[in-house]
């Protein structure tokens, strides 16, 4: 069926369901391509499908790879197991196990495997395979949002961010974020908050609301809300302002059970505030 399809010469158990000037080329076995104009499956990807849609492809030996509608959709150079659904102008580029699911200009390329990219524009995730203090690989995700993305990341994630990034990270988190920044650590996060960053071998620490304050190589640390506030210490909680209901108990950190009551250890003071 169809009009102006082609599958080369050669290629076995491959086939061609309607559509429009669709291509299966050589070396392709076991392929199909269903509907859809101008797709092409192509350089040994066998076992692979694309589903209708326009001017999509998968190529360069993605195997069992598959697109599903959408627009300008690419699946290249090894990237088995892989799959782009709807969308436009989107790309897997050498990642395995990996997906992008109605999302516009966003990529998943060089080894940032078994990786997700869900909706928003213009995301990517990109040499998820670290060096040196982060040496992993891969599975990743980004969720909505724009202009994120997760370089040099393992296991991190971010969600319904705009213009966010990931660089050199095991399990960092971005949610809800304005140009939120993690660098160099390992399972940090950065919730509701705008132009704040935690960097340089910051370790389980997060910096939850506030605009523009920064942890720096501080483990098990937090900054609750604020302004321009920075941190560089380990195990230490930032308030810029607290109110409190309830009592105070220095306690050397252990709760016995009481309820509304903040307990201090180390060194420090509070302040009541009227």
């Amino acid at each position: 069926g169809g009009y102006c399809n082609k599958i080369a010469y050669g290629v076995d158990y491959s086939s061609i369901v309607g559509g429009y000037c669709n291509r299966v080329d050589y070396n392709v076995d076991w392929s199909s391509i269903v509907g859809g104009c101008c797709n092409r499956i192509s350089y040994t990807s066998y076992l692979s499908s694309i589903l209708g849609g326009h001017c999509n492809s998968v190529s360069c030996s993605s195997c069992n790879s598959s697109t599903i509608g959408g627009n300008c959709d690419f699946i290249i150079c090894n990237s088995c197991n892989s799959t782009i659904l709807g969308g436009m102008t989107n790309s897997v580029n050498c990642a395995k196990g990996s997906s992008i699911i109605g999302s516009c200009n966003s990529i998943i390329s060089y080894c940032s495997d078994y990786s997700v990219i869900s909706g928003g524009i213009g995301n990517s995730i990109c040499h998820s395979n670290a060096t040196g203090y982060f040496n992993y690989c891969g599975s990743s995700i980004i969720s909505g949002g724009l202009y994120n993305k997760i370089c040099y990341g393992f296991t991190s994630n971010i969600i319904t961010s705009l213009n966010s990034t990931i660089y050199e990270a095991a399990g960092g988190s971005i949610i809800s974020s304005y140009n939120g920044y993690l660098y160099y650590i390992g399972s940090a996060s950065l919730i509701a908050n705008a132009s704040s960053k935690i960097y340089y071998r910051s370790s389980n620490s997060a910096i939850i609301g506030g605009e523009n304050n920064t942890i720096y190589n501080s483990n098990r640390s937090v900054i609750l809300g604020g302004l321009n506030q920075y941190l560089n210490r380990s195990e230490t909680v930032l308030v810029p302002d607290l109110f409190i209901s309830g009592s105070v108990s220095p306690n050397n950190g252990i709760n016995y059970g009481q309820t509304q009551n903040v307990f201090v250890s180390g060194f420090g003071t509070f302040s009541f505030i009227n």
